[in-house]
């Protein structure tokens, strides 16, 4: 009774991670391919966590716990028509707090922790010049890394 309660009631919903399957407008690369899907699946670990500001929303999405199941998907705009093509679902996922750096800066906090910006980066799937690109305009902001893997700074 006990496992069957379990099996109806204790599985948690698992919470989307949209990721961009092109680099966006404001980018330099703008309409190329990321291939964050490829680099998640090649199990190269070139792309381990997703870097997002509203760290706020992903603390309460995830209680902080790492028990909730993540499905990375991409998602495009067809005729009017939202759709989302699955790349990979994590039984758990793990958060850890961020703060994004300015342009001239070579650590970014996580956890209080300073981390190189180029470990970090790699783990993102990006080259350094990207994701500088990419967060230019994000310098001391406050952001969660949403990890897939049981890697943790």
């Amino acid at each position: 009774m006990k496992n069957l309660f379990r099996l109806l009631f204790g599985k948690r919903k698992p919470i989307v991670l949209e990721l961009e399957r092109y680099f966006p407008e404001s980018h330099k690369r703008s309409g190329q391919p990321t291939h964050f899907g490829s680099k998640i699946l090649s199990g190269a670990k070139s792309k381990i966590h997703a870097l997002r500001l509203n760290h706020d929303q992903w603390n309460q999405l995830n209680g902080n716990s790492g028990k909730a199941p993540l499905r990375i998907v991409y998602r495009s705009l067809r005729d009017m028509k939202i759709s989302t093509t699955l790349i990979h679902e994590c039984k758990k996922m793990g958060l850890q707090q961020a703060v994004i750096p300015h342009c001239e800066e070579h650590l970014i906090l996580v956890d209080g922790k300073e981390i190189p910006i180029e470990d970090f980066v790699r783990h993102e799937g990006l080259c350094e010049d990207d994701f500088r690109e990419w967060y230019k305009n994000d310098g001391g902001k406050q952001a969660v890394v949403i990890h897939f893997t049981d890697f943790r700074y």
